[in-house]
């Protein structure tokens, strides 16, 4: 493991600036700032791709795959937060918090919670079960049809969910509207993945 330390003891100062990046993408979202949101992921990834390719021509070998992927990316949400932006945490931010007051956000969380369970529960149990049933000749084609999917009608749908979801919350107050966006919303998305 000696060889790998270099790179993990870099990956970590990836993680260090992951929180500012986080909560800036998270703030944006939520103030549905997605032209800021999808002009910090550009430069976010040019970012990246640069200095990842620059490293790598430079001979760096590994290095240029771990500061361009892990610590770069984080860089420009992170100085759009603390610099341009200048937010700081307010006065008394740690505390206890009300969970009365933080009842949506904890719902809100719990849902997202749940889907990445779902999401990482179906992958687990791909790989627990496909190899046995379908052969590793059969799981090279399950790979390779999935790849295909998410090139082509997986693609759309990333783009519908992305451009519609964050749209729903606006109409939670009226029950009546909310169901019919949401149903339509389901609808559009089952046909995408079916078809797809």
């Amino acid at each position: 493991y000696a060889p790998v330390a270099p790179l993990l003891h870099i990956a970590a100062f990836g993680v260090l600036l992951d929180w500012p990046g986080q909560i800036s993408m998270a703030m944006l979202t939520r103030e549905m700032n997605f032209k800021r949101l999808k002009s910090i992921t550009a430069v976010s990834v040019m970012t990246k791709l640069a200095t990842t390719i620059a490293l790598a021509v430079a001979g760096k070998g590994a290095y240029a795959i771990v500061i361009g992927g892990n610590v770069m990316t984080a860089v420009p949400p992170a100085l759009d937060l603390l610099i341009v932006r200048g937010w700081r945490p307010r006065r008394g931010w740690l505390r206890v918090p009300s969970l009365g007051a933080a009842r949506t956000a904890l719902h809100f969380g719990g849902q997202q919670l749940l889907s990445t369970l779902t999401s990482s529960g179906r992958s687990a149990l791909e790989a627990a079960v496909l190899p046995t049933a379908v052969g590793f000749g059969g799981l090279g084609l399950w790979n390779r049809a999935q790849a295909l999917y998410g090139s082509t009608a997986g693609r759309v749908t990333d783009v519908v969910m992305e451009t519609v979801y964050p749209f729903l919350p606006r109409s939670r107050h009226d029950e009546a509207q909310f169901e019919r966006h949401a149903t339509a919303f389901l609808q559009v998305m089952a046909l995408l993945a079916i078809s797809g």
